[in-house]
């Protein structure tokens, strides 16, 4: 499943769930799309049994969201400095 507002890309392949996040929100957007993140992972964490696990930040999602945030946000403004936008 895809959101085309956020870019949000929801995935399941057998046994493993995959959200994908795209890196063009920087700010209080980037907290927004996160804010809509954590309520699916908290969907998909109760419903499957599983732990939403991030790579970006190599853990447990629910104990990465402000930095996660913080990641979106600096390589999302890197890249418009980079290559605009």
């Amino acid at each position: 499943m895809s959101h085309d507002g956020t870019g949000l890309d929801l995935a399941i392949f057998g046994d493993e769930i995959s959200l994908s996040v795209p890196y063009w929100h920087d700010g209080e957007r980037a907290a927004q799309v996160f804010q809509i993140v954590s309520a699916i992972v908290a969907i998909v964490e109760r419903e499957s049994g599983l732990i939403a696990f991030d790579p970006q930040t190599e853990g447990p999602f629910t104990a990465s969201i402000d930095s996660a945030v913080s990641i979106m946000s600096g390589t999302a403004q890197d890249l418009r400095s980079r290559y605009g936008g």
